[in-house]
């Protein structure tokens, strides 16, 4: 997660520098775990960090990123040289190509002729125990 970029409370700060009791209605603060848009009160520290509740309250105080519209839902514009819409990429202005219909990948463990590593092992091994005893009698 990106959230290292991102300032945390400090370890120790003198209550009169921990600036109290702020609020906001909205398009300025998202929770940190969630990058939900974040309305209510809050209270930031000297170092930028910011957190939920008008005052520090631990186990139930959340930190706050700064707000990017990134995250919303907008309308799809499929003109390149259209600059209203957050959704038109700069990869999308330069190619008019999209990456729309990503899937993820599927993983699977593929074992190919499993049934006969099966047969083989004995005849492997009694093999092995030949080759070995052949190396140990010829010295």
């Amino acid at each position: 997660m990106s959230y290292l970029k991102y300032k945390k409370m400090p370890v120790y700060t003198p209550p009169s520098q921990i600036v109290n009791g702020l609020y906001t209605l909205g398009k300025e603060w998202m929770l940190g775990d969630t990058n939900e848009e974040y309305k209510g009160p809050y209270h930031t520290y000297p170092n930028g960090a910011a957190y939920t509740l008008g005052t520090f309250v631990k186990g139930a105080s959340e930190w706050l990123i700064p707000y990017s519209a990134n995250v919303e839902a907008t309308d799809r514009i499929d003109d390149p040289t259209a600059t209203q819409s957050l959704n038109n990429s700069q990869y999308f202005k330069l190619t008019g190509t999209r990456f729309d219909n990503y899937t993820s990948p599927q993983y699977y463990l593929q074992r190919k002729a499993e049934a006969h590593y099966r047969i083989a092992s004995p005849w492997l091994g009694f093999g092995l125990v030949l080759l070995s005893a052949a190396i140990i009698l010829r010295g």
